[in-house]
């Protein structure tokens, strides 16, 4: 079902904290390269993308005090947020997934450039979406 790991999520810094501060150590120390800077208004978030080994590193901070990325760290603090999974078809393995009983927390949506949905984390044992890129890896890194 699932092509491969295609992101994994950190949620980072805060409305109080630069981003760039938290993802600096990633990038001085590390060696990684950030691919991406993506802001949603509508979300009250950032993004900053990494490509590691045909797997994105997305870290994600809140820009306001509003939303669902500033309740998540609000309520759990920063970390792990979520991993997606990539599949080639992102309508039917959705219904695959609901004919075996999971839920979903969203319909499917666009995401930075690709499609995705979330499970509900209460049928899942840690947070997880799927997700459908048209793009390849190579192209982001």
């Amino acid at each position: 079902m699932f092509e491969r790991i295609h992101h994994i999520a950190i949620l980072a810094g805060g409305i109080d904290a630069d981003l760039d501060e938290y993802t600096a150590v990633y990038e001085e120390h590390f060696e990684m390269e950030r691919s991406e800077m993506v802001y949603f208004e509508e979300d009250n978030c950032e993004v900053a993308l990494y490509s590691v080994g045909g797997t994105i590193i997305e870290f994600t901070s809140p820009t306001g005090p509003s939303g669902w990325h500033y309740e998540h760290l609000q309520e759990h603090g920063p970390g792990f947020f979520h991993i997606a999974f990539e599949v080639d078809d992102i309508e039917r393995r959705r219904q695959q997934l609901e004919e075996l009983g999971y839920n979903f927390l969203d319909e499917i949506r666009d995401g930075i450039d690709w499609k995705i949905t979330t499970l509900d984390y209460h049928d899942t044992p840690l947070p997880m979406q799927i997700v459908e890129d048209s793009r390849r890896i190579e192209d982001r890194q």
